[in-house]
């Protein structure tokens, strides 16, 4: 029962794909949920 429970479950997941930004995160920019910092502080300007 659990394994059918947990097979469901995964067919929602995605997949991580942190390998895209792991340059970004070498270089010292820091990301809130996977976002940069300076993308998110010019959407709040915008608004």
């Amino acid at each position: 029962m659990v394994y059918k429970i947990g097979l469901s479950a995964e067919k929602g997941w995605q997949k991580l794909r942190g390998f895209r930004r792991l340059a970004d995160v070498i270089n010292g920019i820091k990301l809130i949920d996977g976002i940069d910092e300076e993308t998110i502080e010019r959407q709040r300007n915008a608004a």
